[in-house]
């Protein structure tokens, strides 16, 4: 049986072998060859391949070099392109891409930070970099639409030909609800899913009936707080007067540096209910409803504590970086 993938392993086991006394047969037996593969390494002083004698490849260093700065120094780059410019075929731009290890990558988005941003994220890390992250509970909303994709480059189905792949049915006018809650490193509260728009008042009321009673139990007797972005709504006087008329201490939302979803660790709970519910794929918006409640639930503690525990290193990466984005 001859093996498609001969190499300089195989080629020195047969060698060892033959050394050690084992036949022909018996070698190629064990190892799995044709007797003519042992045979021709037998006579080999070494298990190297001798230079072949065919024509030179046209891949040689300078034109390697070409093709790495044709594929990696622009955006909306391609095989087709690249082989043109070079004057080569597709093919070869293939096996040269793979000889240099270079592999596609999607280029992703990310939001604008301006100076002024950096600053005050900078100045954010600095002022809680001491701060007790287990004792603070991370509140936001977020809105999720029915057959919502995650992550669009996920949207793969292999198969033979294109009319195999049947298209997914989508709505015109996108179903949509939001949704409401808070985490900790001890637990999370209730989820309060809503379809209006969410105003000062809304927000007291679900602060009042969910978030703060939920807190409470969460905590117990230890002191808490509470973290929100600066939205508006977060911010308005009515909201700030609610929080210190019920004695809560909260971070002031005006402190909060804009475009930080990476400062708020409920962000990541967030992407974890989406991908959970986008994976269930809904078709109604109460069989979406449910279905949130319910992965709301299912989400471990685990989980919640990975994620908290991971903004000291957060903060750290904020200082280091001079008020960048981080990885997170």
């Amino acid at each position: 049986m001859l093996m498609k993938k001969q190499d300089s392993d195989l080629r020195a086991k047969a060698q060892i072998l033959l050394k050690e006394g084992d036949s022909i047969r018996c070698v190629a037996q064990k190892l799995k060859v044709s007797t003519k593969f042992v045979q021709t390494w037998k006579k080999r002083e070494n298990s190297k391949r001798k230079h072949g004698s065919g024509r030179p490849s046209k891949l040689n260093t300078n034109v390697l070099q070409k093709i790495k700065r044709c594929l990696t120094n622009k955006k909306n780059n391609s095989i087709r392109k690249t082989a043109a410019k070079v004057g080569l075929s597709n093919s070869s731009i293939v096996r040269a891409r793979k000889k240099l290890h270079l592999k596609p990558y999607r280029i992703g988005k990310t939001t604008f930070l301006s100076d002024k941003h950096k600053q005050k994220r900078l100045q954010f890390a600095k002022k809680n970099k001491n701060r007790n992250w287990k004792n603070v509970l991370f509140c936001d909303e977020t809105s999720i639409e029915l057959q919502q994709s995650v992550n669009p480059k996920n949207n793969v189905q292999y198969a033979k030909s294109r009319n195999e792949v049947k298209p997914i049915e989508t709505f015109k006018h996108p179903v949509k609800v939001h949704a409401v809650s808070g985490i900790s490193w001890y637990g999370k509260t209730r989820l309060h899913v809503f379809s209006e728009n969410l105003d000062a008042d809304l927000y007291i009321k679900i602060l009042n009936n969910i978030i703060i009673p939920d807190a409470r139990k969460i905590f117990g007797n230890s002191e808490w707080v509470l973290l929100q972005n600066n939205d508006p709504k977060h911010t308005s006087k009515k909201v700030k007067e609610f929080l210190t008329t019920n004695n809560i201490n909260f971070i002031d939302s005006s402190e909060w540096p804009g475009y930080s979803p990476d400062l708020n660790a409920i962000e990541n709970v967030w992407s974890i209910l989406k991908q959970k519910v986008s994976e269930r794929n809904p078709k109604t918006k109460d069989g979406m409803i449910k279905i949130l409640k319910e992965e709301w639930k299912n989400i471990d503690d685990s989980i919640l504590k990975k994620i908290v525990e991971s903004m000291p290193k957060r903060i750290k990466l904020v200082i280091e970086g001079n008020g960048s984005k981080t990885k997170y």
